[in-house]
């Protein structure tokens, strides 16, 4: 440190220097061609520590610089990272929705696949129906045009088509009278159904239907002129004696006709041992009671057996009443029959109510239903044989 300040400054030295060029040069001061000019003062020291300060806060601002830069470039880079992170989020649940496309398209796909086989399936079986139908068409076809053809022979035989449908009709009304009155009997609708037949041969009006219509009003003349039994009248007089079957009496319950045998109380008693014996006597005959009746009589009847006597009643009047009608007479006489016994058994005959339905059924079981109803099927014969020749 004391050699440093033994040293002359720079500094001084180069003003002591310029000291004394000043004063050799003073004689020249009038001179005013001589330039006097101060040297400047080299100050280098003091610009180089301005220079170092300069530098640090450059150095500081550089730094500062690059920490903003660093600090700037790790944000970027985290939200480079944050935004690397959210694509990849992004890029998964893209993938997941297109794994999810992907099944919901192959699952299309077989849905797809199956609605086209189905639809196959059913176009085959649509084909397979169309091929049915046609085939049944065509055999319908065959059908009519087999029946078409003694259809048009048939109108050609019989005239013109009005024609042919009359007498197919009078034909078929004939056919039905028929049917009434062998199945049914019927003669009332055998009656109009043939009047109805004669009918359509009348607007026809063919000279050759006369021989026809002359059969028909004989055949008309025997269904109103046969004599035949009234059902109905039958049918109505069993129905009323059903519905009065309650109300016939039946026997009444037998009274004592006999007279008691009694000891006259007037009688003088003999006394003693006789009057003793004679009284014990009259007390044993007066334990026994003596009556007479002129017939056996029946057990009497409780309230149930008295309604099953007139149900029983009234079951073969209605058995009688649904035979008559459906025509049955065998089935007829043995249900009167049956009915009548059935009366004459459980009721009271001494009564006006049980002599009148007795009389009824005895008139009853007279009526004959079975009979031998017209023949009406001729003009049926004679009106087919005319249509296969035909109307000329």
């Amino acid at each position: 440190m004391a050699q440093d300040n033994d040293k002359p400054n720079n500094g001084e030295t180069l003003e002591g220097e310029w000291r004394e060029t000043a004063n050799a040069d003073s004689s020249d001061d009038n001179n005013p061609d001589v330039d006097i000019t101060l040297p400047q003062i080299d100050k280098t020291p003091k610009r180089r520590g301005f220079a170092a300060i300069v530098g640090i806060l450059l150095l500081l601002l550089v730094l500062a610089a690059l920490g903003g830069a660093g600090y700037f470039g790790w944000q970027a880079s985290k939200d480079v990272l944050d935004g690397q992170a959210q694509t990849r989020s992004d890029q998964a649940q893209l993938i997941l929705q297109i794994q999810t496309l992907e099944a919901s398209l192959k699952e299309l796909q077989e849905q797809q696949y199956q609605s086209r086989k189905s639809s196959a399936e059913s176009t085959q079986q649509l084909a397979t129906d169309i091929s049915q139908v046609g085939d049944v068409q065509r055999e319908q076809a065959d059908s009519i045009t087999a029946l078409q053809n003694p259809m048009a022979a048939w109108v050609a035989r019989c005239g013109n088509q009005q024609t042919g449908w009359q007498l197919a009709e009078a034909e078929w009304l004939i056919w039905l009278a028929n049917m009434r009155l062998q199945l049914q009997e019927q003669y009332a609708g055998a009656t109009s159904a043939l009047e109805q037949a004669d009918q359509l041969l009348q607007q026809v009006n063919h000279p050759r239907l006369r021989r026809v219509r002359a059969q028909l009003a004989e055949e008309m003349l025997a269904l109103k002129t046969t004599e035949r039994p009234d059902i109905d009248n039958i049918a109505l007089s069993l129905l009323a004696m059903s519905n009065q079957a309650n109300e016939l009496p039946l026997p009444a319950r037998p009274k004592p006709t006999g007279e008691i045998q009694e000891a006259d109380a007037s009688q003088a008693k003999p006394e003693g041992w006789q009057g003793a014996l004679a009284g014990l006597w009259q007390e044993i005959r007066g334990l026994v009671v003596i009556r007479r009746q002129e017939k056996n009589l029946r057990p009497w009847l409780s309230e149930r057996e008295e309604q099953l006597i007139y149900q029983g009643l009234q079951v073969r009047l209605d058995a009688a009443r649904l035979a008559a009608l459906r025509g049955k007479g065998t089935l007829f006489q043995q249900s009167v029959r049956s009915a009548q016994t059935w009366l004459l058994t459980w009721f009271d005959t001494h009564t006006a109510a049980v002599e009148a339905a007795d009389s009824e059924l005895s008139a009853l079981a007279k009526q004959h239903l079975d009979h031998n109803p017209p023949d009406i099927s001729k003009s049926l014969t004679m009106l087919r044989q005319l249509r296969q020749q035909g109307l000329r």
